[in-house]
């Protein structure tokens, strides 16, 4: 019978040893997995600052793009206008001046052209390969309240 008590008593303590392990372990791995939520946390927020950093960057890029086309424009504009004036002093026969005009109204149309395709594509390069950009640029306020 004393036996018998010992046994219950011993298994008992056994068994709460045991149960406090697992209650340790338990407790472990919560810990471990709050610290992986805050890394998560931090890796996700740097994530999105590189993401607004390059949104920035290419903004940036774009804006010096249309410069560029413009400054294109304008300087197509000014050679347009040079040729006409030329031709307009030059006296000369109404085919040649013709000619003459014609050439760079083409080029300045084909470079309106180009660069307006230029963008289109670049717009949807960007939509293909960073759909985050455009994702925190419609709903990031939102979601972030």
């Amino acid at each position: 019978m004393v036996d018998m008590v010992v046994m219950v008593v011993m298994v008992v303590m056994v068994v709460m040893v045991v149960m406090v392990i697992m209650v340790v372990m338990v407790v472990m791995v919560v810990m471990v997995v709050m610290v992986v939520m805050v890394v998560m946390v931090v890796m996700v927020v740097m994530v999105v600052m590189v993401v607004m950093v390059v949104m920035v960057v290419m903004v940036v890029m774009v804006v010096m793009v249309v410069m560029v086309v413009m400054v294109v424009i304008v300087v197509m504009g000014v050679i347009y206008e040079g040729a006409e004036a030329t031709n307009a002093a030059g006296g000369r026969s109404s085919g040649r001046g013709g000619g003459g005009r014609a050439a760079p109204k083409a080029l300045l149309d084909a470079g309106i052209v180009v660069a307006v395709v230029a963008d289109v594509k670049f717009v949807i390069h960007l939509v293909e390969e960073e759909p985050l950009c455009f994702m925190f640029a419609a709903g990031g306020k939102g979601g972030g309240s």
